[in-house]
C-alpha cells in the first residue's frame, strides 16, 4: 500500500418468540433457542461456529456487566459467552464504537466527519478482526469524498492502522487500492497500487472484498445489482490479524463530503455475520431483559426471556 499518503446481501429479520404455551422457542435460519436447559446457537460474532451453553433451569442468568454504564431494570441486554460465564451487553441498537467526533445518525446509520482521530471502531475498542483461514467477505457501502480523485489524495474507507498490516480498502487519486497482508511485515498477498480500476468524487459505491479460502476478490458496484471485479488473487495465505476501523484507516481519513451507510456494511466469517455495527440485524445472539438494576462493573441477573 502507499505510505504517502454478486449481488445484494439482505439481513436476518429479529427473533421474536413463537406462540403458544410451554418454553418460549425462536427459529431463526440455522438457530434455535429454548428458555431453559441447554441452548444451542450459531455463533455469528466470534465464527466459533455452532456452540452448546448449559442454562440452569429456570430463568434467570448470572453474568457480569460489562457495558460501561449501569442497566436499569428491564433493559433490553444480550449475552456474550466468555471463559468461565457470562458477560452481559446492553443492546442499545449500536454494536460499534463511535471514537472522537464522528457523526453518527442512528436512524440513517449514517457515519460522517471522519478524521485522524473521529472514526468507527469495532466494538470494546481495541477489537481485532482475526478471521485465519475461514472464509470471509467484507461488504460496504459508502460516498466518495468531494476530492476522491484530486492529485495526490489518499482515502481509506476501512482496514487497519497504520502500525499494523491486513486488510486495507480506498482510493489514491481516485484509482481503488486493496491491500492484503499476513504479516506486520509487508502488503505481501496483495500491495494495492496500479490496480487500475477508479471511483468518481461524489458517489456512492458498494464494494464486497472476499476469501474464499483458496483466493481473494475485489468488486464493486454503483447500483449493488451490476458488479465490476477490480482484483483477483489466489492464495490461500490467510491474512494478518488486526485492529479495525472505518472511516480513518492507515492514518488517511476520508474527507468532505464522504461518508459510511453502516445500515448496509457488515463482515462475516464462514458464512455468519461475525459483525454489523447495528446489533438487531445480527443473528446467534441471547437477548433477554435485566432482572435487576446492575451497576457498572457488578454482578448481576438477567431473565432469559427472549426476543420482544
Amino acid at each position: 500500500m502507499r505510505e504517502d499518503q454478486k449481488g445484494g446481501e439482505s439481513y436476518l429479520g429479529n427473533m421474536v418468540p413463537s406462540s403458544g404455551g410451554g418454553g418460549q422457542t425462536i427459529n431463526n435460519e440455522d438457530i434455535t433457542v429454548t428458555q431453559n436447559g441447554e441452548y444451542s446457537a450459531s455463533e455469528g460474532y466470534t465464527g466459533l461456529g455452532t456452540v452448546t451453553v448449559n442454562v440452569p433451569q429456570g430463568d434467570i442468568v448470572t453474568a457480569t456487566n460489562n457495558t460501561g454504564s449501569n442497566i436499569a431494570l428491564g433493559d433490553k441486554v444480550w449475552l456474550e459467552k466468555v471463559s468461565g460465564g457470562w458477560n452481559l451487553q446492553k443492546q442499545d441498537l449500536r454494536y460499534f464504537q463511535a471514537i472522537g467526533s464522528v457523526s453518527v445518525d442512528d436512524t440513517t446509520k449514517i457515519a460522517s466527519n471522519f478524521s485522524l482521530s473521529d472514526y468507527i471502531s469495532l466494538p470494546f475498542n481495541p477489537y481485532n478482526f482475526a478471521p485465519g483461514s475461514s472464509a470471509w467477505e467484507i461488504v460496504s457501502k459508502f460516498k466518495t469524498s468531494s476530492t476522491a480523485a484530486d492529485a495526490g489524495n489518499v482515502e481509506y474507507v476501512y482496514g487497519c492502522p497504520d502500525a499494523q498490516k491486513s486488510v486495507l480498502l480506498g482510493y489514491y487519486q481516485g484509482e481503488i487500492q486493496l491491500g492484503l497482508a499476513s504479516s506486520n511485515s509487508s502488503w505481501d498477498i496483495l500491495s494495492g497500487q496500479d490496480i487500475g480500476y477508479y471511483v468518481q468524487a461524489n458517489t456512492v459505491y458498494w464494494f464486497k472484498v472476499e476469501f474464499t479460502g483458496t483466493e481473494y476478490n475485489g468488486y464493486y458496484s454503483t447500483d449493488k445489482q451490476n458488479w465490476t471485479r477490480f482484483a483477483h488473487v489466489v492464495s490461500s495465505t490467510p491474512i494478518n490479524e488486526a485492529k479495525f476501523y472505518l472511516g480513518s484507516a492507515y492514518n488517511c481519513p476520508m474527507k468532505s463530503g464522504s461518508y459510511i451507510d453502516l445500515g448496509e456494511t457488515y463482515i462475516k466469517v464462514g458464512g455468519n455475520y461475525w459483525w454489523a455495527p447495528y446489533l438487531n440485524f445480527v443473528q446467534g445472539r441471547f437477548l433477554g431483559f435485566a432482572n435487576e438494576a446492575i451497576a457498572n462493573g457488578a454482578t448481576g441477573s438477567v431473565k432469559t426471556i427472549l426476543g420482544e
